[in-house]
Order: structure tokens, then sequence, then C-alpha cells
């Protein structure tokens, strides 16, 4: 079984991988933890992209409303 372990590390690294190293050390609730924490500051991250993007939506659809509007007779 060994050999197959280290074939495998040898592959990945191969392919430009990362090896897991010292599996089995971290316990189930530390790597949930961990997890949701990654989780989020991505979703952080993605909130701030939506709501630059909601905002420049809305400035683009006044623009259009505004140029759809009559245009003022002149005196």
């Amino acid at each position: 079984m060994r050999d197959w372990v280290e074939k495998l590390d040898a592959f990945l690294k191969f392919n430009d991988r990362d090896v897991l190293e010292g599996a089995g050390r971290m316990r189930k609730k530390q790597a949930d933890a961990h997890a949701e924490m990654q989780y989020e500051q991505f979703a952080a991250q993605r909130r701030i992209l939506l709501e630059a993007e909601g905002a420049e939506s809305n400035v683009r659809a006044l623009e259009d409303a505004a140029k759809a509007l009559p245009k003022p007779r002149g005196k």
C-alpha cells in the first residue's frame, strides 16, 4: 500500500498539484470551521461585487430612462 501512496504523490507532484501532508492531523470540527471561514470571506467578496454591479446597472437604467423622456420645447 505504501508504494501506491508514493506513486500517487509522485503523480500529483508531476501534474503540479499539491500533496496533502500529514493527513489525519486535523479534526473534522477544525476542518469545518476553516471551510466556513473561507466561505464567509468568499461570500463577502461576492456580495461586494454584486452590489457594485447592481449600482452600475441602476445608473444605466436611469440614464436610459432619462434619454427616453421627451425633450423640452424651446421658447
